[in-house]
């Protein structure tokens, strides 16, 4: 029982051990051990005088009581064959016999059979022993499956840790991951010899090679008759037990060469990649036979790292050229930071690293200038005035990209008839491949950057690819340099229009100051003298802030003389009426302005008035006015529309904080009442004087009375205030027109 009980333990050595004690203990004459493996059923030990011997190959057969022990996972005991089953085969003439199935998860793994020539039987005791004996066989081959699967897995994963080790010590190169996958392959299926084929230039290579059988190829084409071939064109495994059983007409090939080279079994498993193949492993046998599905699973365990290996090689490689390309951009990046102002040191480090990363020797940039091409920036041998310009007529490969917004490749610019300038150009300096980029803002060429070879090998479309990274850079640095300049001018503004803005959202609910600080910066920032804001009220624009030296007068003069929403002769009626800004450039010059009243009072020229909307309804008006005569610009009117937008923010949002307000205390005043209500279901009176209380502080009166009507008379039933009543409990009738005071 120890041995069971070790899963290093020898099967067969166990079976042996079993079957012996099994004569001993039971005092049976025989005894046999059936055992099921992935290839079918053996005997795997007997002892006596057995039809069989050690090792048969056999199947089970309901004809045999083993065969019917392991089908149906049932014991069988029969105390004389010959009344039992008088058609039993038993040449002995053994008429005791039993046999035990060895069940695992209810499916019979082996079989323990034992015989004796007397019937009668075995007894009970026997029968248990049996069958304590074949359920620790159970047990013991079971452990010795799972060891055997456990080392098997063991030297699996070491065989992949091994392949993974090299893969992480070989990010350049693929060749020593290929080669220790070959031998990998060839060592842990037990075959003669194994290869690794890659797809090169429409054709099969051998790349790696681990055995003794030669290879009489090193490239064969994708379309030709071999297992291989079939392999990668179909992307799956073939897995063929005898070379020689192949069909001549579609294995040709393949047949002839595994005739000549003296290999039989042969396993092709392709290097899949996105669903298609890119090469495939191969493992040759001289003997035939298939390989198991473990050995094919693990080759297309190999297959897979192969193709990791591959892809981490392209892509460690296209990383580092990637970032070396960032590392330009960035330096390029950091010049652009450091020259808001100027264009010419970005340019010059775009050229720098052109030439580095396009495998050119020189590079040139030209920028507009007129109707002409001007030089911006060089680096390189070719020689170039400082003064270079070219005509922008097309004569050029640079003019031509320029012109037509598109990149321009030649391999030899000196023989080329349909650039004539940029053709003398390249044969007095001596160049002659040429690649000109256009430099585009928004699809509008705003220059070019042109790489020039002294000899004619083309530009590659990766070179014209990294030349492209290459302008957007210069494009940006060019844009960035007229941004900087608008910016800088509009920065003032937009600093004075973020005061604004925190202005306002500091004084969200008191209108006045946030109408106060929108007229103040809006009249500073347009350069305006006066400026006022204006609400709706009634029929009436009623001025609600105001800003200038002539605020104050205006003010009391509307006070008298207040402006008609319907009044169109005013430059603030009219953007009121009319829901749309108002410009009068010269109030002088303009027929349609007739409120001359104001006009002489203020002493203005030129009139700005912006409506505030809300809701697509006017709700009043910012006015602003000049007395110089000096129109508005279409940016300050902007700028006013701006303001506008945020004064109808702060109106708004002063009318939803009062209703909010106004609601809240109404929901009070109610909630108060349903609270004495709640708390007096069967008195009324508390309800009443609630009802008065919270009517004389909603409706912002002094004193409240509540009077019932009964049998058509009024009386008093509740009171709240400071005047008194002349008769509490008097009854009023209902024709009484003092019925309240």
């Amino acid at each position: 029982m120890k041995a069971l009980a070790d899963p290093t333990v020898d099967l067969d050595h166990v079976a042996d051990m079993i079957v012996t004690a099994t004569v001993r203990l039971s005092g049976s004459e025989t005894a046999g051990l059936f055992r099921r493996d992935p290839d079918g059923w053996v005997l795997a030990a007997t002892f006596g005088a057995t039809p069989g011997k050690k090792g048969d190959r056999t199947t089970p057969e309901p004809g045999t009581i083993w065969g019917r022990a392991a089908l149906s996972g049932e014991r069988f005991h029969y105390a004389d064959t010959a009344v039992a089953e008088p058609k039993l085969p038993d040449p002995e003439k053994r008429r005791t016999r039993m046999a035990v199935p060895i069940v695992r998860d209810g499916e019979s793994i082996g079989v323990l059979t034992m015989s004796r020539a007397d019937p009668g039987g075995f007894d009970k005791p026997t029968i248990a022993l049996v069958e304590t004996f074949a359920d620790q066989l159970a047990v013991a081959m079971e452990n010795a499956r799972l060891f055997t699967e456990t080392t098997d897995a063991l030297e699996r994963q070491t065989a992949i840790s091994e392949i993974l080790r090299v893969i992480s010590s070989s990010p350049t190169d693929v060749q020593p991951v290929l080669d220790t996958i070959a031998k990998s392959a060839a060592d842990f299926t037990a075959v003669e010899d194994a290869g690794v084929a890659l797809i090169k230039d429409g054709s099969v290579h051998l790349i790696a090679h681990h055995g003794p059988i030669e290879w009489d190829y090193r490239a064969f084409p994708i379309e030709g008759r071999t297992v291989t071939s079939r392999a990668i064109k179909e992307a799956r495994t073939f897995n063929i037990a005898d070379m020689e059983a192949l069909s001549n007409d579609e294995y040709r090939e393949g047949k002839e060469t595994a005739r000549r080279l003296g290999y039989r079994g042969f396993l092709a498993a392709p290097l899949l990649k996105d669903g298609a193949a890119i090469g495939a492993i191969q493992l040759r046998r001289r003997q035939a036979g298939a390989f198991t599905p473990q050995e094919v699973a693990l080759v297309e365990t190999f297959a897979a790292q192969a193709v990791i290996a591959i892809e981490n090689v392209r892509l460690f490689n296209e990383t580092t050229e990637a970032l070396e390309r960032q590392t330009a951009i960035s330096e390029i990046l950091r010049v652009i930071s450091s020259s808001p102002t100027d264009v010419r040191p970005v340019l010059e480090a775009i050229t720098e690293n052109a030439l580095r990363f396009c495998a050119t020797e020189d590079a040139i940039v030209m920028l507009p200038d007129g109707d002409h091409l001007r030089l911006a920036a060089h680096r390189g041998p070719v020689p170039v005035a400082s003064d270079l310009r070219y005509p922008n007529d097309g004569t050029s490969m640079n003019s031509r990209a320029f012109r037509e917004a598109r990149t321009i490749a030649v391999q030899d610019l000196q023989t080329e008839t349909e650039f004539p300038l940029g053709a003398e150009t390249a044969r007095a300096s001596g160049f002659h491949a040429a690649v000109v980029a256009p430099l585009l803002r928004d699809g509008v060429a705003v220059g070019t950057i042109a790489l020039r070879r002294f000899d004619t090998r083309p530009f590659s479309d990766r070179e014209i690819g990294a030349l492209q990274t290459f302008v957007a850079q210069a494009v940006i640095a060019i844009e960035n340099v007229r941004l900087f300049n608008e910016t800088k001018e509009s920065l003032g503004r937009q600093t004075a229009t973020a005061q604004v803005l925190k202005a306002i959202s500091g004084t969200a609910f008191d209108l006045a100051g946030v109408l106060d600080t929108v007229i103040a910066y809006a009249s500073r920032l347009t350069e305006a003298e006066n400026g006022f804001v204006y609400q709706v009220d009634g029929d009436v624009l009623a001025m609600r802030a105001s800003f200038g030296e002539r605020a104050d007068v205006m003010r009391e003069w509307q006070r008298d003389h207040p402006i008609r929403t319907d009044y169109i002769g005013s430059a603030t009626g009219r953007a009121f009426a009319e829901r749309r800004t108002i410009h009068i450039p010269d109030v002088d010059a303009d027929p349609t302005y007739t409120y001359a009243d104001a006009k002489r009072l203020g002493g203005f020229r030129v009139l700005l008035a912006v409506p505030l909307i809300s809701n697509d309804r006017a709700i009043g008006v910012i006015a602003l006015w000049r007395t110089a005569l000096r129109p508005f610009s279409q940016e300050q009117i902007r700028l006013v529309e701006s303001f506008a937008d945020q004064a109808v923010i702060a109106i708004e949002n002063a009318r939803l904080f009062n209703e909010t307000k106004e609601s809240l205390e109404r929901q009070t005043a109610l909630g108060e009442i349903l609270q004495t209500i709640a708390s007096s279901p069967t008195e009324q009176q508390p309800v009443l004087d609630a009802i008065v209380r919270n009517a004389v502080r909603f409706c912002g009166g002094e004193d409240a009375i509540l009077a019932l009507y009964t049998d058509g008379q009024f009386s008093t039933r509740a009171h709240y205030g400071p005047i008194a009543l002349r008769a509490p409990d008097e009854l009023w009738a209902v024709d009484r027109t003092t019925v309240i005071g």
